[in-house]
């Protein structure tokens, strides 16, 4: 956020108090299946997603791809975050860990990325092939990436070789 400077360490303490059940919810989002108070509502909304302005209060598809679009900007920015990227590294359901990368991976902010994998700063459930997999899924076109004291070796390095490969920056 604009308010933390670039700092990592500071997104991560105005993150860290945020209920982790809810970024990671967030990361599961389906916008089609969002309910609102009044359904005229939620037609018009899921409407006008899909471009359809002509009878906004038309009942809506239960599946069209211009939702995905919504659900994939909404996710990737959740799993960006780095409090859900350590909660995911954290959980031991590893199906948690990838959905939460790839959706990550389809992030298109290009703002920098800094990990700092020192002891305490909440990687320390990080293995050396998360730490690759995490590499591999970073999102194609941020400007910028610092790594700072990582002892994840080869297959850290292997990921990011990886990365850069297909990176747009």
């Amino acid at each position: 956020a604009t308010c933390d400077w670039g700092d990592a360490s500071d997104t991560l303490k105005r993150e860290a108090q945020f209920p982790i059940s809810l970024i990671t919810k967030a990361t599961r989002i389906r916008i089609e299946e969002a309910e609102a108070s009044v359904k005229l509502d939620k037609n018009t909304i899921l409407n006008y997603i899909r471009g359809k302005k002509t009878n906004l209060s038309a009942t809506p598809p239960d599946d069209d791809p211009e939702y995905a679009i919504i659900n994939d900007a909404v996710a990737s920015t959740f799993s960006r975050a780095y409090a859900t990227l350590q909660a995911a590294c954290q959980n031991k359901d590893n199906d948690v860990w990838t959905t939460t990368i790839k959706s990550m991976s389809k992030n298109t902010k290009t703002d920098a990325m800094n990990f700092d994998f020192r002891a305490g700063k909440g990687w320390d459930d990080l293995t050396d092939e998360k730490a690759g997999e995490l590499m591999r899924h970073l999102p194609l076109n941020i400007e910028e990436l610092q790594i700072n004291n990582s002892s994840h070796g080869t297959l850290l390095i292997d990921g990011l070789i990886e990365w850069i490969e297909k990176s747009q920056n």
